[in-house]
């Protein structure tokens, strides 16, 4: 019986690549193997790994005991840092919406302000212009009335 192989495959930070390269080198290790114990590990840990009667996954277990038991410390502590940064990364993206909402809030609120103004402007306009006229009939009834007493001497 032949065992399948699958290909797992991931992006993951440069400087992280780096730790886990240098790592696997010190220890003499591959990184398919590396990662493959990351793997082991963590399904044993969660309760979900399951023994296969191949010599593989022994080969595995061997190569874990030679291994250290945990993972790299500084690659763990990487993990949390990039989720800290993914976090921090949300929260901004968040606060840029609400930056942006904010925003929208203030625009509609000078252009509420703008119009009162107009609307105040035309108003007062309109009295300027109310007077005027007012002002403009009692010259004229003054002029007449001075006429007419003119008229009248």
């Amino acid at each position: 019986m032949k065992e399948e192989i699958r290909v797992v495959a991931a992006q993951v930070d440069a400087n992280l690549q780096q730790q886990m390269k240098e790592y696997v080198t010190s220890k003499g290790i591959k990184v398919k193997d590396y990662i493959a114990t990351l793997i082991v590990e963590d399904l044993k840990r969660q309760g979900a790994w399951k023994e296969k009667d191949s010599g593989k996954v022994m080969d595995l277990n061997v190569k874990e005991k030679e291994a250290e038991k945990k993972p790299d410390e500084k690659v763990t502590e990487k993990i949390k840092e990039d989720k800290v940064i993914e976090n921090k990364k949300l929260s901004v993206k968040k606060e840029t919406v609400e930056d942006k909402n904010k925003s929208q809030e203030n625009k509609n609120k000078k252009e509420e302000v703008k119009t009162s103004n107009s609307n105040e402007k035309s108003n007062s306009i309109s009295q300027v212009k109310q007077e005027k006229n007012s002002k403009k009939s009692v010259d004229k009834k003054l002029l007449n009335k001075k006429e007419e007493e003119e008229e009248f001497e």
